[in-house]
């Protein structure tokens, strides 16, 4: 995700209100989504922020004894030199909806009023009430390991969020208790 776009057709311009609408408020590419309760600008580092604790939580975690790890890292070394196979590509698994393109002004300190408006100070997404922003696959986790993800994620996002699925993919999951739905 870029911080700013590349090119704009205004330098500053004003600030958009954000109201309700019907975009963006189905989820389009996989199962499980996060909504937003509440319209709100986010800015990069909010939505960075979210994304790292997802990854954090995806990567498999390493061993703590280093006598363990040695080992384990000697027989990986092994498995490799007899099959030297070209590693597939890992598939994304988590899809952010959103693009920063409203850039918010701001005057420096001790600035009197008049003589223009202030530079750049940050750029942000004006979201909507009831849009998605994070989209997540199950194909590589069970529904209860996205909802706990999500969950997790949705204590670094400056308002309340709700965790919403697809209800065709609900149905299939059989270990699935009808709590989190």
């Amino acid at each position: 995700m870029k911080k700013f776009p590349n090119n704009t057709k205004f330098k500053r311009p004003h600030k958009i209100k954000i109201i309700k609408g019907n975009k963006g408020i189905f989820l389009s590419r996989f199962s499980v989504g996060v909504r937003l309760k509440a319209s709100r600008y986010l800015s990069y580092e909010q939505l960075e922020t979210a994304r790292r604790v997802i990854t954090r939580l995806v990567k498999p975690k390493e061993l703590k004894n280093k006598k363990n790890l040695t080992i384990l890292k000697s027989t990986q070394q092994k498995f490799s030199r007899q099959t030297r196979r070209p590693r597939a590509k890992q598939k994304k698994f988590l899809y952010i909806r959103s693009n920063l393109c409203l850039p918010l002004t701001k005057k420096p300190l001790q600035v009197r009023m008049g003589k223009g408006k202030g530079s750049i100070d940050k750029w942000v997404f004006a979201a909507n009430k009831s849009r998605v922003i994070f989209e997540m696959t199950r194909q590589r986790f069970k529904l209860r390991k996205v909802h706990r993800l999500l969950s997790v994620s949705r204590v670094k996002m400056p308002t309340k969020l709700k965790i919403i699925y697809h209800r065709l993919h609900t149905r299939r999951e059989t270990n699935f208790v009808s709590k989190y739905i």
